[in-house]
């Protein structure tokens, strides 16, 4: 249809004009949505003590908060969510993402380009590693690079289905 495009500014088959781009370039640059309003973070684990668990193979997340009454940064459990079903392929990282609305990271041992687009896209910062939860969930909070060991996992594929196969 010429009356509508993908980036929902101007019509298709005319140039777009110098405020048209303007706006777009001020959209993108804007904050998604501000700290204050993700104070969590989803973690991705078997346990509740490690990150060690694949997103795409995760039946639920973690979800931790900042214990606010301490200085040192301890972290409290506050929630599990159920992850959404395997098999629907970019709709179940949105639907993820509209699930981790109130989250501001995840932590995953591993995860595929797909859901990490989306969730990122969605304001939701992805890390990857594996490690002790608590020090990784003190990094995110401090806006501090987290400290991996010298061991790497291998990476995932370029894709990742949403099938709970891992990726591809």
């Amino acid at each position: 249809c010429r009356g509508c495009r993908a980036d929902a500014v101007g019509v298709l088959g005319e140039e777009m004009g110098c405020s048209q781009m303007d706006l777009l370039k001020a959209c993108a640059s804007m904050a998604r949505k501000p700290e204050e309003n993700r104070p969590y973070i989803a973690v991705g684990s078997l346990e509740g003590v490690l990150v060690n668990q694949h997103l795409g193979e995760a039946a639920y997340l973690w979800i931790f908060a900042k214990d606010r009454t301490s200085d040192f940064g301890y972290h409290k459990l506050v929630d599990t969510r159920k992850t959404p079903d395997a098999g629907l392929g970019k709709l179940r990282w949105v639907q993820l993402a509209e699930l981790l609305h109130d989250c501001r990271a995840v932590l995953v041992s591993g995860v595929g380009q797909s859901p990490r687009n989306v969730l990122e896209e969605s304001g939701i910062q992805v890390v990857e590693m594996e490690g002790l939860i608590e020090p990784a969930i003190n990094a995110v909070y401090d806006g501090q690079e987290i400290r991996q060991p010298k061991w790497t996992r291998k990476p995932c594929g370029v894709a990742c289905g949403g099938n709970g196969m891992g990726c591809s």
